[in-house]
């Protein structure tokens, strides 16, 4: 009984690591932190961090961070939402 539990415990973990938010995996591929957008642009930490949690939608992202983001990257708003669109569409397949 505890191997089937313990099996089921690490199953259910390995699956939530495959789950990444496509906010934090775009911050990660472009090299940029949470708290290098929340210096450079004075967005909250807390405001980030809720953003990149792994249930976090990409539909549920608000423009508040996304434009943040795209600030601290050098790009549009909309350059940064094409590109979260984009990476959660190849994530979903």
């Amino acid at each position: 009984m505890a191997q089937k539990l313990s099996t089921s415990i690490v199953n259910k973990w390995k699956g939530h690591l495959n789950q990444m938010n496509a906010l934090q995996e775009y911050l990660d591929q472009n090299g940029v932190t949470r708290y290098q957008v929340a210096k450079q642009t004075g967005i909250a930490n807390t405001t980030l961090a809720n953003a990149v949690k792994e249930t976090k939608p990409l539909s549920g992202q608000t423009v508040k961070v996304i434009s943040a983001v795209a600030q601290t990257l050098g790009k549009t708003p909309s350059q940064v939402l094409d590109d979260l669109i984009e990476l959660d569409e190849d994530n979903s397949k």
